[in-house]
């Protein structure tokens, strides 16, 4: 046999050896959310999808009460209710979070009526909900059931009742109860906005804040819902110049 056979040979045999050789498969890491593969157990340990972290999200309260506000939008809307994995895939998924963080950063008092609001006057957007032209809109319907005179009197005999109770004189109401107790107050519509924009001793009083105190009441009170709903028409604001006046004749 010469050199160049047994070469021949030689190679023949190592290719058909190769050939038959076990495929050894790679170690793989897949993701639970979002089905990818990975190679590398260092590279698999540091992903980080949105799907997961619209997952966690969902286990916190942000995303719990974003699912409730979508649920009841979803049953205003006359259509079935998805489970909350499905709702963390849903197109309006940011949108519901986005508005769930904006009812706890203004402390919006009822949810709930906001979003049936939305659904009937129009079925305005989730993604529009956290605009102060919208919120205007549902302050609106709020002042059809109980008149801004109405809420602007009532704020004003909780004030006086609170002077005599905490004995100061009713300007300094809103320094002695503070910040929290304010939020708390026009979270239950006891403290109107009506009320609070037109009084010159709670703008000295949230002039006096500290920067975070000063933008929680702002948001609180949504005073820039407030000043659109003023400038809506010539009758609101009428009835925010007599308020006004009304408040600085009693040094409020």
């Amino acid at each position: 046999m010469d050199r160049e056979t047994l070469r021949s040979l030689s190679a023949s045999r190592r290719n058909h050896a190769e050939e038959e050789a076990p495929v050894t498969k790679k170690v793989k890491w897949t993701c639970e959310f979002c089905a990818h593969d990975f190679v590398h157990e260092r590279v698999f340990m540091k992903h980080v999808c949105k799907e997961r972290l619209r997952i966690e999200e969902l286990r916190g309260p942000i995303g719990q009460a974003a699912y409730i506000y979508y649920t009841d939008w979803m049953r205003l809307n006359k259509r079935s209710v998805p489970p909350i994995e499905t709702f963390a895939s849903s197109s309006y998924y940011l949108a519901f979070v986005k508005f769930a963080n904006h009812v706890k950063r203004v402390n919006m008092p009822n949810p709930t009526g906001f979003v049936r609001a939305m659904v009937e006057n129009g079925n305005i957007q989730p993604s529009l909900w956290c605009r102060d032209n919208v919120y205007a809109m549902y302050l609106q319907g709020y002042d059809k059931v109980v008149s801004p005179t109405k809420q602007f009197l009532d704020s004003m005999d909780l004030v006086y009742e609170y002077s005599k109770e905490f004995e100061v004189e009713p300007q300094q109401v809103f320094a002695e109860i503070g910040v929290t107790k304010i939020l708390d107050l026009v979270q239950k519509r006891k403290l109107s906005p009506w009320f609070l924009v037109s009084s010159g001793a709670f703008r000295r009083f949230m002039s006096n804040c500290n920067e975070l105190d000063a933008d929680l009441l702002e948001r609180g009170v949504q005073v820039g819902a407030m000043i659109m709903r003023i400038q809506q028409s010539k009758e609101n604001t009428k009835l925010f110049m007599e308020f006004s006046q009304a408040t600085k004749e009693l040094n409020l």
